[in-house]
């Protein structure tokens, strides 16, 4: 017995020496890389090597872009396996961009290719920062794909990227967005900006992000989502989808909206705004001057919708429900509280 107390009060004296231990050295991995910037131009060989370094690196690192400088990408640097053409170097550990308003851009007259790649394993951080001309001619995401992991963005736009699949901005398993900017935006198949789907874990957030002028040639002109989703303080403006449903966003999971505009989107199919497959609620939202050329000038859904103070207006449907259409194949049973039809057709 002896022996045992005396065992037990020599590991409690060591156990937390272990622990500390541990913490200091995962704490001293974790570093940061700054990016060289002259006059506003932005060194992409720095940026280049920033990434290397942090791939080599165990453990979330941050990279730190110059204040308001301008990275230009002229040629692909890797060919990836899974993801094609890329700009910048595959990255393979958690990373964070410190943007300080910098700008990651393809150039124009370049051929085409992605802007960044994250590879399964790793999960990418993005802050005030724009990704802007990203295109990639054979795959998903022109500005970000990642293969298994997530994007979070804070503050950052996406501007005028495009891909041949699925995600014209973003495809990614998992995504949370705040206080950001999608904007012309584009994608030959689903999610004009973003598409979201492939893990039962991940989900689609939005928090004061704004989705304008994003097109879709299948489903959800500027949101496919294939996962639960929650959007608030959020706008969609002119987004379009063409031969699937949901002009802003699809969604094929649970849906959950607060304080979100939908405003002048449309859809060539059904739901000129959204389309649900799966539980919908909106409370405190707008659904003005959207258009459908078929089912459901602002929403269509296929089971239960729950609505509360929500306004349709000027709303319209080429076919049936000019505001809303409920199919009704999974349920279909729809729920309104202290809500307005202002103007609605079909």
């Amino acid at each position: 017995m002896k022996t045992s107390r005396f065992s037990l009060f020599i590991l409690s004296l060591v156990l937390p020496l272990i622990i500390l231990t541990s913490y200091s050295n995962t704490a001293a991995a974790e570093q940061t890389f700054p990016v060289a910037c002259t006059a506003g131009a932005g060194d992409v060989a720095s940026l280049k090597q920033a990434i290397l370094d942090a791939n080599a690196n165990s453990g979330m690192d941050t990279i730190v872009l110059g204040e308001d400088c301008i990275y230009t990408l002229s040629a692909v640097d890797n060919t990836d396996a899974f993801g094609g053409p890329n700009g910048l170097p595959v990255i393979t550990e958690d990373v964070r961009f410190e943007g300080q308003n910098a700008t990651i851009q393809r150039d124009p007259t370049a051929a085409d290719f992605r802007l960044i790649y994250v590879a399964s394993g790793a999960s990418i951080w993005l802050e005030e920062i724009t990704l802007a001309n990203g295109r990639i001619s054979n795959g998903s995401g022109g500005a970000i794909k990642t293969q298994m992991g997530a994007v979070n963005l804070f503050k950052a736009s996406f501007l005028n990227n495009h891909a041949s699949g699925v995600g014209g901005a973003v495809s990614t398993m998992d995504f949370y967005a705040n206080a950001s900017h999608f904007e012309d935006n584009s994608a030959t198949a689903n999610g004009g900006a973003v598409m979201v789907g492939g893990l039962s874990s991940g989900h689609f957030g939005a928090d004061d992000t704004a989705f304008i002028n994003n097109t879709a040639l299948g489903w959800g002109g500027a949101v496919t989502a294939l996962v639960d989703s929650i959007v608030t303080d959020s706008h969609f403006e002119n987004n379009r989808s063409g031969t699937g449903e949901g002009g802003a966003i699809f969604v094929d999971a649970k849906l959950h909206f607060v304080y979100t505009t939908f405003l002048n989107n449309h859809s060539d199919q059904n739901g000129g705004a959204v389309s649900a497959f799966g539980p919908l609620s909106m409370v405190d939202s707008i659904f003005r001057g959207n258009r459908s050329e078929k089912n459901g000038g602002a929403l269509y859904n296929y089971t239960t919708v729950q609505t509360n103070a929500t306004i349709f207006e000027e709303n319209q449907a080429g076919s049936v429900g000019g505001a809303i259409y409920t199919n009704g194949y999974n349920g279909g049973l729809h729920s309104l509280t202290d809500s307005s039809f202002i103007n609605n057709q079909s």
